[in-house]
C-alpha cells in the first residue's frame, strides 16, 4: 500500500492555533497548564464505545440552520484571531482559543442593547440563537475516559452596584454560570474566584483572575477545558530529535513524534499538504496544515472560514507516515484592540449601552484571553481563559447648594406662580446668635 509521507517541519494550524517558542511564554504558560498528557494503553480501550461517544457528541451537536450562523461566527473570529497574532508576532508562535472569547462575548451581549448589542450580534450572531448555540454546545461536550472537556462560567456582581436580576439569571441558566455577589475592594475576592475555578477542574494551581480594580462592578471569567486522547497514540519510543527549519533560515533541534504508517484525513495541493487526525470518545479532530514552499505568513494571511471549510471538504482517508513536533506553549493575546474596531461603543462609556445589565452606564473596562496547549504523544491538553471586566459609572452626586456669596430670593405660590416677595441678600442683616456681634465680610 502506498504511504503519503508527511513531516511537519512548520508550524501546525489547527483549531487552537500554534504555540510559543520563546522560554518567558513556556514559563508563562505553567499557569494555564500544569501536567503532561496522562499516558494510555491501547490494551485498555473499549473502541466500540469510544465510537459510540463521538457519534453521540455528533448527534448532540446537531445545528439548526440559525444554530450554523454561530458556529461560522465562532470561525469568522478564529482567522481574525489568527490575523492579528501572526502579524503582531511574526515567526514566533502562540495559541488561541475562539470558542472562548466568543463565548464570554456572547454572554455580555445578553446585557446589550441598541448600538452595542448590533455590533456584538455581527460578531457572534443573533443573541438569541448564540444562546441556543452555547446551550448545545455546552450539553454536547464530552465527559469521558477518552475526552474530557468542560466550559466553565463565573459571573461575580459588586453588590454595591444595582445590576439586573433578569441579566444574571440569564447568563445562570443559559451559560450554567456560577453567579456570586463578590466585593473587589476586598482582597479575598480574588481567591473566591479562582478557588471556584479550581474546585471544578480539580487543579489547585490554577488562577483564572488576577487582582481586579477595586471599582469592579461585574466580572465574567471563562475557562475553556480540553484533554484528549489521541484514537491511534505516537510510540514515544520512536519519538526523535530532528531539525526543524524556522521561516527566518535558524535551524532548531526539536523532539518529533513519528508513525511510519497511520490512516488519517489527507488533502494537498500546489501551495501545502493538510492532515486531520481524531481524538478518542468524541468529534474532535486537530487539522494541521502545511506550506510546501511559502512561508507560514503568507498561509496563515489567506485563511479564511470559506479555505477552511474547502480544506475540510477536501480530505480524503489516506495512508500517511508522520512526523509531528512534541509541543507546549502559550497564547496572551491583547483582544481589546481587535475587539474595539468590531465592536468599539463596548468599551466607550459614553456610548456603550448595557442597559439590559444596569440602567446606570456601563461599559467593558477590560478584557484578556489567555490559552495554553500541549500536544504529546498521548494526546492533547488545552486551556483557555477569558475574563471580561466591566464599570458602572456611579450615580451623580447630590448637588450642593452652599448659599455663601450673595443670592437673590424669590417666594411664590406654586398654583399661579404669582410672586410675593423677591429681593437679594448680599451679607448684610444676618440673624446673629447672642455670641456674634457683627457679620463678617470676607
Amino acid at each position: 500500500m502506498k504511504t503519503t509521507m508527511i513531516e511537519i517541519f512548520a508550524l501546525p494550524l489547527a483549531l487552537l492555533f500554534g504555540c510559543s517558542s520563546n522560554n518567558a511564554a513556556q514559563q508563562a504558560s505553567a499557569d494555564v497548564v500544569e501536567d503532561t498528557v496522562e499516558t494510555y494503553s491501547l490494551n485498555n480501550i473499549d473502541f466500540s464505545l469510544a465510537n459510540d461517544l463521538c457519534q453521540k457528541q455528533k448527534e448532540t451537536l446537531a445545528l439548526t440552520k440559525a444554530e450554523r450562523i454561530c458556529a461560522d461566527k465562532v470561525n469568522d473570529l478564529a482567522f481574525s484571531m489568527l490575523h492579528q497574532m501572526a502579524k503582531e508576532l511574526m515567526d514566533s508562535s502562540f495559541v488561541v482559543s475562539p470558542m472562548s472569547l466568543n463565548c464570554a462575548i456572547a454572554m455580555a451581549g445578553n446585557g446589550a442593547a441598541g448600538r452595542t448589542l448590533q455590533e456584538i450580534e455581527r460578531l457572534v450572531g443573533p443573541i438569541a440563537v448564540a444562546n441556543s448555540f452555547f446551550k448545545k454546545y455546552h450539553a454536547a461536550l464530552p465527559h469521558n475516559e477518552y475526552s474530557n472537556c468542560g466550559i466553565f462560567n463565573y459571573l461575580a456582581v459588586n453588590p454595591k452596584d444595582p445590576i439586573k436580576k433578569d441579566f444574571t439569571d440569564k447568563i445562570s441558566t443559559i451559560y450554567n454560570a456560577c453567579v456570586k455577589p463578590i466585593d473587589f475592594a476586598n482582597p479575598k475576592s480574588v481567591k473566591q474566584i479562582n478557588d471556584w475555578f479550581c474546585r471544578q477542574l480539580q487543579d489547585e494551581s490554577l488562577n483564572v483572575v488576577k487582582e481586579p480594580d477595586a471599582e469592579t462592578s461585574l466580572l465574567l471569567a471563562n475557562v475553556l477545558d480540553f484533554r484528549a486522547f489521541w484514537s491511534l497514540p505516537f510510540n514515544s519510543q520512536f519519538t526523535y530529535d530532528h531539525d526543524f527549519t524556522t521561516d527566518n533560515g535558524e535551524i532548531l533541534q526539536i523532539p518529533m513524534m513519528y508513525c511510519q504508517e497511520r490512516t488519517c484525513l489527507y488533502t494537498e495541493n500546489a501551495s501545502f499538504k493538510a492532515v486531520s487526525l481524531s481524538y478518542l470518545g468524541s468529534c474532535y479532530r486537530m487539522l494541521l496544515v502545511l506550506p510546501k514552499t511559502e512561508k507560514l505568513s503568507k498561509l496563515t494571511s489567506a485563511m479564511t472560514s470559506n479555505t477552511f471549510s474547502n480544506i475540510l471538504n477536501s480530505l480524503k482517508e489516506k495512508e500517511v507516515e508522520l512526523s509531528l513536533p512534541r509541543f507546549r506553549c502559550v497564547g496572551d493575546m491583547e483582544v481589546k484592540e481587535m475587539l474595539s474596531k468590531v465592536i468599539p461603543s463596548a468599551f466607550d462609556v459614553q456610548k456603550a449601552n448595557f442597559s439590559a445589565i444596569c440602567e446606570l452606564p456601563t461599559w467593558i473596562n477590560e478584557i484578556s484571553h489567555k490559552t495554553s496547549i500541549e500536544v504529546t504523544e498521548q494526546g492533547t491538553k488545552a486551556r483557555s481563559i477569558t475574563v471580561e471586566s466591566f464599570l458602572v459609572k456611579a450615580e451623580t452626586e447630590n448637588p450642593k447648594f452652599i448659599a455663601n456669596r450673595p443670592f437673590m430670593y424669590i417666594v411664590y405660590d406654586d398654583a399661579t406662580h404669582a410672586i410675593m416677595l423677591t429681593g437679594q441678600f448680599c451679607g448684610d442683616g444676618a440673624l446673629l446668635t447672642e455670641d456674634n456681634n457683627s457679620s463678617k465680610r470676607h
